[in-house]
């Protein structure tokens, strides 16, 4: 096994992050780079690329747009650990 050690203090996270906001940025600027892996414990792999999640974020909020919900609403999600908890496809 390879262990990696960094004994440099890593910067604090912001008091306000925006995920979704995070990916569809990134999104933009570099789309065909993998932004999520998911293996599971047979090691099985699925990759997704910033331009993938970012067309299923854009894709879920048309989705609750088109339910009624508004920008800043609040919503409760309840899934497993899977690829539909950060994006209910």
């Amino acid at each position: 096994m390879v262990s990696l050690y960094h004994s440099e203090q890593a910067a604090p996270c912001p008091d306000l992050f925006n995920l979704a906001a995070y990916v569809l940025n990134a999104g933009d600027k570099i789309p065909e780079k993998t932004a999520l892996e998911i293996i599971d414990p047979g090691g099985s792999v699925e990759t997704w690329t910033f331009q993938a999640l970012t067309q299923a974020i854009r894709g879920t909020a048309t989705g609750l747009l088109s339910l009624g919900l508004k920008p800043q609403d609040r919503i409760l999600i309840r899934l497993g650990n899977t690829i539909d908890f950060p994006i209910p496809l």
